[in-house]
């Protein structure tokens, strides 16, 4: 985790499942573990912080052998919140769902103070 590009990765088994990096004025969401449906364009990915949720239909990328569902959108200052208070943290896709334990609470403060300060209060969406 950089201060100009905050990361957070969710490895099991040794390899990452979920990542969300905050860059510039967005937050980029990657999740691994679904299975592509087969059809253009992809249904509806849905990460939800609690009761704070962003969806988007995912670009779709092979790392190695998994499957990345990625996408992005601006900097929120909701999901920081749930994210530094440790809200539960939920992907759903084409009728999965994967759920990802909450990091300890300092790394939950680094990630959403260094997120945050890429945009300035005003900028930020809700």
């Amino acid at each position: 985790m950089t201060a100009t590009r905050p990361a957070i990765s969710y490895v099991e088994n040794g390899r990452p499942w979920f990542v969300m990096t905050c860059q510039g004025t967005q937050t980029s969401i990657q999740v691994r573990g679904f299975d592509a449906a087969q059809q253009w364009p992809q249904p509806t990915l849905t990460v939800a912080f609690g009761a704070v949720q962003h969806s988007a239909k995912p670009d779709l990328q092979m790392v190695g052998d998994q499957t990345a569902f990625s996408f992005a959108y601006p900097i929120s200052t909701n999901m920081l919140k749930a994210f530094r208070d440790g809200a539960p943290i939920k992907a759903s896709y084409h009728g999965e769902t994967r759920l990802f334990p909450a990091a300890s609470p300092a790394v939950r403060g680094q990630f959403a103070s260094r997120c945050a300060a890429l945009v300035p209060p005003g900028m930020r969406q809700g």
